[in-house]
């Protein structure tokens, strides 16, 4: 997903992944960087540098609903 803040000099994308366990775009991300047993680092970080990062729990709505109440 492309971003811009012009008056920042900032411009690049953002990694989205949506999984059920962090392991999966954990993964990911370490063959961008580091490359994995097919294929050498992705040459996304030849040309942009990573400016901030995050990882968001979404728990299942089955997990909400066991919660108590209060």
């Amino acid at each position: 997903m492309p971003f811009g803040r012009p008056g920042h000099g900032e411009f690049g994308t953002y990694f989205v992944a949506y999984a059920r366990t962090p392991a999966i775009p954990e993964t990911m991300l370490r063959r961008v960087f580091l490359g994995g047993p097919e294929a050498g680092p992705d040459p996304l970080p030849d040309y942009s540098r990573a400016v901030t990062g995050s990882l968001f729990f979404v728990p299942p709505a089955n997990f909400l609903e066991s919660l108590p109440e209060g």
